[in-house]
């Protein structure tokens, strides 16, 4: 009896492992940084409808390889960062 509770939790674990792995590589972002900068520099649209200056675009590509990028959304929120310091 006790060998068969310890066979189902070996399986249990090697079960959950296999869940974890599966949900790491889930995880993996698929747009790289890079990626989100070019779409955001290409977007000629977004960067008039803002007003960014070619000064503001370049702080914020040092600042955008400070940390992690996730989209568009990030960059604007440092821009917004970035002149409201100024007032």
């Amino acid at each position: 009896m006790l060998r068969d509770e310890i066979a189902t939790i070996k399986v249990l674990c090697m079960k959950a492992t296999l869940f974890k792995t599966k949900m790491t590589e889930a995880r993996k972002p698929t747009v790289t940084r890079q990626d989100i900068w070019e779409q955001f520099q290409n977007d000629r649209s977004l960067i008039d409808l803002y007003r960014i200056t070619p000064e503001e675009i370049e702080s914020l590509k040092r600042v955008a390889l400070l940390g992690s990028l996730t989209g568009t959304r990030d960059i604007l929120f440092i821009l917004r960062q970035m002149r409201g310091r100024g007032r």
